[in-house]
């Protein structure tokens, strides 16, 4: 039997597993067929072409804007296992999200061995950056800039998740959202393949790009894809790189498609009937044009917004048309509501819990915004005096005076709960408490 070289696969085990191209035969017939589906792109879409984000020849990108201004933006990077690829071929996708209100760039990059992986990795932050400065000439909104790859292209996404942009002076969420496809995750397997010779990767580069050994911060949305017919050693990575990622709290979504190899995902890319591509579209707050409009928007709140929401929903339903429903609950029974596998269009929750949910995955990170701040009050019977609660101590001296503290079950209470214990007097408390549910129903 051969040695195991990485995880348990022999050295020809690692050729299948981990090179695509030796488990995918009919490469060829897919790699053409993105092929035709860029060119005819190119001449459908008005487009931007050639764009250079830095020095070198390869580095360029095309960008092909939305109709409209300030759109969310989406860029691409190729995949070829860092040693192949380019734009011109792999922006067949394109047509799908600019119809659908998005402007897209394809971009390109030097390749191994003229270049090491690292320096590659460098050139994606530099293409993503300059997106970032100039894409509103396009009609992007910098401030809704999503990346997305497939293959070493999906290892250029999940590094650029991992940088400290605010080192550059930019905002440490620049990228609200990614989709990482049948991304090298673990680059100690490239070390036991063939393509490795055009590579070159030694341990060394090879710990300093692994995302396992540098995983994304948790400031974008996450999906993780893989093809369903990827050999299995290929479709662990995928697996582990995902538990990975929820255990640093970012907010993943894994979607494996069946019957789809290394290559032939990314049709899925141009399909707006694939699971993947409206996963691409949903993270990005769009559909594809010509589907059906939703008509049910579902809504899952905090009871303390209520008054408020209720008078904002009313006059969105006569602005758009849709119909929503909306459920007002407390902070623990929305947890449950979503544990037990409830969906939901829009979340209004305590930041606490939104926190927690996207570090389990049942929240996404994507367009998360601050509504409001909700205040604490003291109130008292009628005609009873007022407590003095000027400083910390007085006001817990006034709680230990006080015959009878009464407070909610939802997240205020759970707020005053921890407050309590933090002051040294939540067991004092507790026998003279009374907890009520809220007004959420």
């Amino acid at each position: 039997m051969s040695e195991a070289v990485y995880k348990g696969f022999s050295k020809a085990e690692m050729e299948f597993h981990f090179n695509p191209q030796a488990a995918a035969p009919d490469q060829s017939r897919w790699s053409e067929q993105r092929r035709k589906a860029s060119l005819r792109v190119r001449g459908a879409l008005k487009s931007r072409l050639n764009i250079p984000y830095g020095n070198s020849p390869r580095q360029v990108l095309d960008i092909f804007p939305a109709a409209q201004p300030n759109a969310p933006v989406i860029a691409y990077f190729h995949g070829g296992y860092w040693r192949g690829g380019n734009k011109d071929e792999n922006c067949h996708f394109a047509e799908l999200f600019v119809k659908a209100g998005a402007t897209v760039a394809v971009v390109e990059y030097d390749l191994c061995p003229q270049v090491t992986v690292g320096e590659i990795v460098r050139q994606a932050r530099a293409a993503i950056a300059w997106l970032y400065r100039n894409v509103s000439d396009y009609n992007g909104d910098p401030s809704r800039l999503y990346i997305s790859g497939s293959s070493a292209g999906g290892h250029l996404v999940v590094m650029a998740l991992a940088h400290d942009w605010q080192a550059q002076g930019l905002p440490r969420d620049l990228i609200k959202g990614a989709v990482a496809i049948s991304g090298v995750y673990d680059l100690d397997a490239v070390l036991h393949v063939s393509v490795n010779a055009e590579i070159r990767l030694d341990p060394e580069r090879a710990r300093e790009n692994s995302p396992f050994l540098h995983p994304p911060l948790p400031y974008a949305s996450l999906i993780v894809a893989v093809g369903g017919a990827e050999p299995s050693g290929w479709k662990q990575m995928s697996k582990d790189f995902l538990g990975l990622c929820r255990e640093r709290g970012v907010g993943c979504e894994y979607i494996e498609v069946p019957g789809a190899n290394h290559f032939s995902l990314s049709a899925h890319l141009a399909d707006p009937d694939s699971p993947l591509a409206r996963a691409m579209l949903k993270q990005m707050g769009l559909e594809p044009r010509g589907s059906a409009s939703r008509t049910e928007v579902r809504v899952l709140s905090a009871g303390a917004v209520k008054p408020g929401l209720l008078r904002l929903v009313d006059g969105f339903r006569r602005e758009s048309g849709h119909d929503v429903k909306i459920v007002f609950a407390t902070a623990p029974a929305i947890r449950d509501r979503l544990g037990s596998g409830e969906s939901v269009d829009v979340l209004i929750a305590p930041t606490a819990l939104l926190d927690d949910l996207l570090k389990s995955g049942k929240a996404q990170a994507a367009g998360r915004v601050t509504v409001g701040r909700i205040g604490v009050g003291v109130m008292v019977r009628d005609g009873a005096s007022l407590p003095n609660i000027a400083t910390v101590d007085e006001f817990k001296q006034s709680l230990l005076n006080a015959a009878s503290v009464v407070y909610n079950q939802a997240s205020t209470g759970t707020y005053l709960d921890g407050l309590f214990d933090r002051l040294g007097i939540g067991e004092q408390l507790k026998v003279k408490a009374t907890r009520y549910p809220d007004a959420a129903n």
